[in-house]
């Protein structure tokens, strides 16, 4: 089974405390991307792993692999599966390509074995694994809470973004650390009103790679109306009215020898 395991951004992004179990709780607005990988799943005896960016791990690391094992252990299922990735969504920029990707795996084993789980009792499964799993197994747009397990759908918008990362990247893990350092604080200021959704990610306050305030300033300059980091860092996304001025902001980035992708924002 093949499936597009689609990019996310974070339209707001708040870390509202710290579980004694080490958990973060978090409040979020979410929105899936046509920005992809494509995840193949198929049934074998082991559960093994390919990717086509021999800078994805294919060991115990993988969310992927977390996500299969969970899955056959939750369910009591006899089998493996093999999975292959042809990886689209650049590393460590907060789009939640490996959730995405994990959660795809999912999907793809609830059918294949017939376990019945649905959304539901994958998001289940999934939220012990990665914060951004359940959200990537419902897709659209959606309010995310606690551990992000708990969301609330909303309305999804149909606008064209452009997603640019440059090289530098951060880990999750690095970036909820720096969080974990900052003294108490009320909410940051927030941004300019998209749709009636003030935007606003807490991590631009800790996350310092340059590239992120170049994209982001450029982006703007360039004719976005608006552009903020998405995740925990570091890719920027700015959304465009005018495509041909996105269009122009893309190939300037890409000749600078930035990532960039022309995307929209996807209902499902």
């Amino acid at each position: 089974m093949t499936v597009n395991a689609y990019a996310k951004v974070n339209l707001t992004l708040d870390v509202t405390g710290k579980r004694a179990d080490g958990y973060h709780e978090l409040e979020t607005i979410m929105h899936s991307i046509s920005l992809c990988d494509v995840v193949t799943v198929e049934k074998a005896h082991d559960i093994t792993l390919s990717c086509d960016n021999e800078n994805v791990p294919r060991d115990g690391r993988n969310i992927c692999i977390k996500c299969a094992r969970a899955f056959f252990e939750k369910t009591g299922t006899a089998g493996g599966c093999h999975i292959h990735i042809e990886k689209h969504i650049p590393m460590e920029a907060g789009l939640g390509g490996g959730s995405t990707d994990g959660a795809a795996v999912l999907c793809a084993l609830d059918s294949l074995y017939g376990t019945g789980l649905g959304k539901a009792g994958l998001a289940d499964i999934g939220a012990h694994i990665g914060a951004d799993i359940p959200f990537c197994i419902y897709g659209g747009c959606a309010v995310c809470r606690g551990i992000g397990e708990i969301i609330e759908p909303m309305p999804a918008f149909d606008e064209h973004i452009l997603v640019a990362k440059g090289a530098a990247g951060i880990s999750t893990a690095r970036a909820y650390a720096l969080i974990d350092a900052l003294p108490p604080r009320s909410r940051g200021t927030e941004g300019k009103l998209f749709h009636g959704i003030a935007l606003y990610n807490v991590f631009e306050r800790v996350v310092n790679v340059p590239d992120v305030g170049f994209l982001r300033e450029f982006m703007l300059r360039s004719g976005a109306d608006h552009a903020m980091m998405t995740g925990s860092g570091s890719a920027v996304f700015g959304i465009y009215e005018d495509t041909a001025l996105m269009s122009a902001a893309a190939k300037a980035l890409e000749e600078k020898g930035y990532f960039v992708s022309e995307c929209r924002l996807r209902s499902d």
